[in-house]
């Protein structure tokens, strides 16, 4: 490793830039470009030392930049202020880079001095370059960082990432090795391009993303300002309690560590609501380790950051910091917290502390020991005599009576006093009486306000004096300026308060006791000297341990309780201010928000809402007076974070990513959106839905947590709530319109209220209430669980339906009373109706209804088109069938078949023991049976007949059939065609009951087709007929043995007359003899005759 020169002329010709070599050149002019090249054997971090030889030399005069072979910048920087800079690159791999040195002012002659060095095996990877937007944004890899950069501090790069697990999301950024004006903008986005996070800075920063579920995409947008083009690096993580180490720390033992590395140490702690809590880490500087600079950051139970501190703001002179951190926090709910120790740039041991401290203690720190209401009970009212100074007082020069916008901010801050102790100020006139005078003048310098104090012998104050500096204009005077502020700590001095540390006291320094210095700051109280360096508003309120104090000498204003009050907080300007309320209802309402917020209610904790003047989101802007009652908090726009106290509240995060956490008490949480993770903590919570929520149909198990009840009431129309993935038991209180609801894995009351509810599937733990309405049970499987539910745990359930189970189903119903229809699947479903009774469609496949008793308790008969099964008995409800294939009693299972059509020609159907429903349709529909027909029992029906066993009920169900076949015998039952035909036909020729051969022969042959006329010559001719009317009779004899032998009596003259016209003389048309037979036959007047003797069929003998 050498030292070696730059070969000019390196502005065209690169010079070889080898791995530990010093190359030293000179950059003359702005038109000369110093050239290298470097041939890298593998990728990873390439690391430039550049620094000027010569120590008048300007190195901001210098800049650095690094090109890939494809002339693509991996690394630009300007390498500003001091003689030494790194310029980093990350290479993607083995190749050559071209490194090009720059000079930015003309005239410069001094060296610099250029040594390459390599850092292989990097888990960094590198932008793309073409990130420029959104859509084009580069993947960050889970475990590993993505370094990229801006031209020259310009323009913006857009990465992307999804999560891999849930838990809390973490965005770490680091910047180059920047001069002291490089500034970028940090922004997170999530999938749909909303900001969930955001930052502005030119150093570290890490930002957090909320709680998250795995797979969630994410977008990170970079910014530059300018100055700088250096590689900065970004890395995500989340954090999950379950899968971080941690140590246990509590008030009562501190705890030691070290810090090796860049990570950090994590500590559990427990804490309690609304208690007070300071936990610093000491190292080098108080001597309680080696550690230089030590990091504390405290997070809630999911690991969602609350507080963090570097450095702690301190006053000394006038301010200052210790590298030691400290946070005082005061708990917003019950349980665990977490704390981080990590180094900064530093390693090293380091001590670990946690300490309790009382309001009382805090409020200590704050008595001035005088007080208006000396010499009676704290607590005491007390009505003071305000007045605005006419003339100087302690001889300041420069006096100036209040402006009419200065004595109104004065009154103001009064009444703000007096809304929150038992005070009240009436304005006088100006004189030496009056108990508080105010006015301005010229203070020097010395401070923005001053106040001097009489007071008797037993401590009771007798006139307190304020002068403000003059040169303040009216627009100092409003709440957010720092003279509003001063202005509140002034009159707080008055009232009997004093500095809360060791500085500006009577005599210069402070008086005893003094505020913890964690809490001496004017995030807590208006009477500090130390900024809050994350504030960017000034009180327009007395701050929280202001309030605490002055309650504390003057009592609570007891007018605080009514009415119920609502709290809003500006969105576009800043501001900073303490809310005290005991009214009913008392709520903070940021949904005007756009901004991620923070809410708590526990009185004594901050809450972050509205934004800093930069327009990012405000930090602990907000905080709730110690003993207020607020029950209710409304979240805006953004991924917020509400924590309820224990009074039972109603908290609403809006739209965005919420994470609401209640109290003790019974919440209610309303709506859910987005990637909600919500916990009404103890208590039994409410989720209050107004409508269908996809998203909390797809919330995983963790993001919905102690909700006893979900309300659909304030929906306006039937709502979709999907359960499933929940494994607590969680009722539901349907809406008044047609829901749709999946019960939670741990069960729970689902009361469908009004409206066609349906429910979809069962759990073990379940109740179902269908309420009003018809409402359907849907099930997929069989369920042991709904076999088994009593009656008082399925009630207001019209019907359960199988239809899409992918299997058969056992449905047992027996145990409830209420009427249930069962709408079956497409498989094999076996069935138990309720004893209430109801309808069955069985679907397709073969399905099976248990009854519980034999055949004989049963009747079974057709119904429409299925059947209705009755217990003769009476002790169950009747069930109406259709598309059921089998009856099971406890002795015997039946068949019911299923139905049978016809065609349009004769056809043949063979009856089974199953019950079955013939349609014969057109022709002659035959069923043939296999038995005797005493064996059976034909019944007509208003559609046709039935055919059942002898002695059972049941059967087959007929309609369009005309003949049925026994063993021993057939019946023709088409009284209107074929057999009624022949039937009279054969009672007209022969006078007599027609024989069953002959029946059967004549029967066949009109079926196969011969004409009823054929037939009846046919008669006509036989000798049977010449017997009864002679061999050839005239056609008077004819015609009055016709209405003898048919319709047995004598004729009127003008009836033989009008037939023997007929017969002879063809009027109107001529018929035959046998035509005459078959109109005597068809007659109405025989029709009625033979009729009571074939309404039930009339038997004949088969021929096939």
């Amino acid at each position: 490793m050498s030292l070696v020169f730059e070969q000019e002329p390196n502005n065209t010709t690169p010079n070889t830039l080898k791995l530990g070599d010093t190359v030293r050149g000179v950059a003359a002019t702005i038109s000369d470009v110093d050239r290298y090249q470097f041939i890298a054997s593998a990728g990873g971090i390439l690391k430039l030392d550049f620094g000027t030889a010569n120590s008048t030399a300007n190195a901001w005069s210098y800049s650095v930049s690094i090109y890939d072979a494809n002339n693509k910048l991996v690394a630009g920087e300007n390498v500003g202020y001091g003689f030494g800079k790194t310029v980093n690159a990350v290479l993607s791999g083995a190749g050559t880079y071209k490194v090009y040195v720059y000079a930015s002012k003309d005239g410069l002659t001094g060296t610099y001095d250029l040594t390459a060095s390599m850092v292989t095996g990097t888990t960094t990877l590198y932008e793309s370059g073409k990130n420029t937007t959104q859509a084009a944004a580069d993947t960050i890899v889970a475990g590993q960082s993505i370094s990229g950069q801006l031209n020259y501090g310009w323009g913006s790069r857009f990465y992307k990432f999804a999560t891999t697990s849930s838990g809390s999301l973490e965005l770490d950024f680091t910047p180059p090795n920047a001069n002291t004006y490089s500034t970028y903008d940090v922004n997170l986005l999530d999938a749909a391009g909303k900001v969930v996070a955001t930052g502005s800075t030119g150093s570290a920063l890490t930002l957090s993303g909320g709680r998250v579920t795995q797979g969630a995409t994410y977008y990170v947008e970079v910014k530059g300002k300018g100055y700088d083009s250096g590689n900065f690096t970004l890395s995500e993580q989340v954090l999950n309690p379950a899968t971080i180490s941690y140590k246990a720390l509590t008030a009562q033992s501190a705890q030691t560590g070290e810090i090796k590395s860049a990570a950090s140490d994590y500590y559990k702690v427990d804490l309690v609501a609304g208690t007070t809590y300071i936990f610093g880490v000491k190292g080098s500087t108080s001597s309680g380790g080696t550690l230089a600079d030590p990091k504390l950051t405290l997070f809630d139970a999911n690991l969602l950051q609350l507080e963090s501190c570097d450095n702690l703001p301190v006053y000394t002179t006038k301010a200052g910091t210790l590298a030691d951190p400290q946070i005082g926090f005061t708990a917003t709910s019950t349980g665990s917290y977490y704390l981080a120790v990590a180094g900064s740039s530093s390693t090293g041991t380091y001590t670990i502390t946690e300490d309790k401290v009382g309001t009382d203690t805090a409020i200590a720190s704050l008595l001035d020991g005088a007080r208006w209401n000396a010499g009676s009970p704290l607590g005491t009212p007390v009505k003071l005599t305000y007045s605005f100074l006419t003339s100087t007082v302690n001889g300041y020069g420069g006096f100036a009576i209040m402006t009419a916008a200065q004595k109104d901010a004065v009154r103001t801050i009064l009444a703000s006093y007096a809304a929150l102790a038992n005070l009240s100020f009436t304005e006088v006139a100006d004189s030496s009486s009056s108990q508080l005078r105010l006015g301005c003048a010229d203070l020097q310098g010395t401070a923005e306000g001053i106040t001097f104090f009489s007071s008797a012998p037993s401590g009771a104050y007798t006139s307190n004096k304020i002068l403000m500096e003059v040169a303040r204009s009216d627009a100092n005077y409003v709440g957010g300026m720092y003279t509003y502020e001063a202005l509140i700590h002034e009159i707080g001095h008055s009232l009997g308060l004093k500095h809360p540390g060791n500085y500006n006291g009577s005599s210069g320094v402070g008086e005893a006791p003094f505020m913890p210095l964690a809490l001496d700051n004017r995030k807590f109280t208006d009477m500090s000297y130390v900024n809050d360096p994350l504030r960017t508003a000034w009180h327009s309120t007395p701050g929280l341990y202001d309030i605490a104090s002055i309650q504390y000498l003057y009592g609570v204003n007891a007018a605080a309780a009514s009415p119920t009050q609502s709290f809003t907080v500006g969105s576009t300007a800043p501001e900073s201010r303490t809310l005290f309320s005991t009214a009913p209802g008392a709520t903070l309402d940021a949904g005007n928000q756009c901004k991620p917020v923070t809410i708590s209610l526990t009185p004594g904790t901050f809450s972050s809402v509205g934004v800093n003047a930069d327009g990012t989101a405000a930090h602990d802007n907000i905080s709730i007076a110690f003993g207020s009652t607020f029950t209710g908090a409304i979240g805006g726009a953004g991924n917020d974070v509400i924590v309820g106290n224990d009074l039972g509240d109603r908290l609403a995060g809006g739209a965005g990513n919420d994470t609401v956490t209640g109290g003790a008490g019974d919440d209610t949480i309303v709506d859910f959106s987005g990637a909600d993770w919500l916990d009404g903590g103890g208590g039994k919570n409410t989720l209050a839905l107004s409508a269908t929520s996809a998203d909390l149909n797809a919330a995983a198990d963790a993001q919905l947590v102690n909700i006893a009840v979900i309300d659909l009431a304030g929906a306006a129309a039937g709502v979709i709530l999907d359960l499933h993935l929940q494994s607590e038991a969680i009722a539901v209180n349907g809406s008044a319109f047609n829901d749709i609801m999946t019960p939670s894995a741990g069960g729970g009351k689902l009361a469908g209220g009004a409206g066609d509810d349906v429910i979809l599937g069962v759990v073990a733990g379940l109740v179902i209430d269908g309420g009003t309405g018809t409402n359907t049970l849907r099930v997929t499987q069989t369920s042991t669980i709904l076999n088994a539910m009593s009656d008082d745990q399925l009630v207001n359930v019209q019907a359960v339906d199988l239809s899409n189970a992918g299997a058969g189903v056992t449905l047992d119903l027996h145990l409830q009373t209420e009427a249930i229809n069962v709408v079956g699947g497409g498989f094999d479903d076996t069935i138990t109706l309720s004893r209430g009774g109801g309808r069955v469609d069985g679907g397709s496949g073969s399905d099976t209804l248990l009854l519980a008793g034999s055949r004989t308790q049963f009747s079974v008969t057709p119904s429409g088109s299925g059947y209705l099964v009755k217990d003769k008995a009476g002790s169950q409800a009747s069930a109406t069938l259709s598309s059921v294939e089998k009856l099971k009693f406890i002795d015997m299972t039946i068949a019911l078949g299923t139905a049978v059509d016809g065609t349009a020609g004769n056809d043949k159907f063979n009856g089974t023991a199953a019950f079955q429903r013939f349609s014969g349709g057109d022709g002659v529909d035959l069923i043939s049976y296999g038995g005797k027909k005493a064996d059976f029992v034909l019944e007509k029906t208003a559609d046709g007949y039935t055919v059942s066993k002898t002695g059972g009920d049941g059967g087959d169900t007929l309609s369009g059939v005309e003949r049925l076949v026994f063993t021993d015998t057939a019946l023709a039952l088409d009284i209107d065609g074929n057999g009624g035909k022949v039937y009279r036909l054969y009672q007209a020729a022969f006078n007599r009951k027609p024989d069953s051969d002959g029946l059967g022969w004549q029967l066949k042959a009109m079926d196969d087709g011969t004409p009823l006329n054929q037939i009846s010559q046919n008669f006509v001719s036989s000798a049977e007929f010449k017997s009864l009317y002679g061999s050839n009779p005239s056609t008077v004899a004819l015609v009055n043995l016709l209405y003898q032998n048919v319709l047995h009596r004598t004729p009127q003259q003008f009836e033989t007359d009008f037939w023997v016209n007929i017969v002879d003389n063809g009027v109107p048309v001529r018929q035959t003899a046998a035509e005459v037979l078959a109109s005597f036959s068809e007659s109405p007047e025989n029709q009625a005759q033979v009729i009571g003797s074939i309404q039930n069929g009339m038997e004949y003998h088969y021929y096939a």
